[in-house]
């Protein structure tokens, strides 16, 4: 009797834990609001691009933090760039003064200003 309540137990354990289970998984899509319009984490204008390091400033318009003023945002291989016509971009392309949105990948590194990567970029102009 005590292996079948525990048996019984487990089990109704196990469902509750499966039911919880929150799908977390990065989908690679651009986040979107009601109207079906892209939303982006952040927005900026770049005031300076770093070929070396494959990197630019931005003066944010739009911010992730209050206080925060201008962001470096990395562009690395995984990172995807569109322009508003959904045509993929390459970094070259970017040009002091263009408006851009992007959306942050998980960890930044805490520094004046911030440096975070890019899991998506879209070029506003």
């Amino acid at each position: 009797m005590k292996r079948f309540l525990f048996t019984i137990s487990l089990s109704i354990l196990i469902i509750g834990l499966l039911g919880c289970k929150q799908n977390n998984e990065d989908d690679g899509h651009t986040i979107t609001n009601k109207d079906g319009e892209s939303e982006f984490q952040i927005a900026g204008i770049i005031t300076e691009i770093n070929h070396e390091s494959k990197s630019i400033l931005l003066e944010l318009t739009k911010k992730l933090q209050k206080d925060e003023e201008e962001i470096w945002i990395i562009v690395n291989d995984q990172t995807t760039i569109e322009n508003k016509k959904k045509e993929i971009m390459n970094f070259q392309e970017f040009i002091q003064g263009d408006l851009v949105k992007a959306n942050l990948a998980e960890v930044c590194e805490e520094s004046d200003p911030r440096i975070c990567t890019a899991k998506e970029i879209l070029i506003e102009k």
